[in-house]
């Protein structure tokens, strides 16, 4: 039984692909570190969902929920009780670039985005790092813990939720 147990989780490692992704779940840590060193970390969970749904719950060191949908990011802010929706370009999207990574060794992808580098970690079969340089020349890391994949999300998590009496800004 045991040697069964062993050879199906071999099997499940050595066949797992990160381009065959339909959701995405995790626990965070994201750190932004500037070009004099200096880092800000954030931490939170993640949902994600093809074909281009996000829900970024930031719970440290402020309280914010991100959803994003093709085309339009909304960001709820309930410390200063406002909400900003914006439209974005709608060709960026979490899972195409992951499945058009390529492997550039066991453990390591690689993806560009806007002519920026995407490295991508797995370790155990899941993504377990992200790192990028931002806009704004910043070097943004982003471990996730506690990953899940392929599992079943319902819509309603996509769908931003906040008191109506918070400010409300569109741009």
């Amino acid at each position: 039984m045991r040697y069964t147990l062993l050879l199906t989780l071999f099997f499940s490692l050595a066949f797992s692909d990160i381009t065959k992704l339909n959701s995405f779940e995790a626990e965070f840590i994201q750190t932004i570190t500037d070009e004099k060193g200096k880092e800000l970390s954030y931490s939170g969970k993640l949902k994600a969902k093809k074909p281009q749904f996000a829900f970024w719950s930031y719970e440290t060191p402020i309280e914010k929920r991100v959803y994003i949908e093709k085309g339009r990011i909304t960001i709820v802010e309930p410390e200063i009780e406002q909400v900003i929706v914006r439209n974005i370009r709608s060709d960026f999207d979490f899972f195409s670039l992951i499945q058009n990574a390529k492997k550039i060794s066991q453990n390591r992808y690689t993806a560009e985005f806007e002519g920026s580098k995407v490295n991508i970690e797995i370790h155990n079969s899941l993504i377990s790092t992200l790192h990028y340089k931002d806009k704004f020349d910043n070097d943004v890391t982003i471990h996730f813990q506690k990953q899940k994949e392929n599992s079943r999300l319902a819509s309603e998590l996509f769908e931003a939720d906040y008191p109506r009496e918070y400010d409300l800004i569109t741009e």
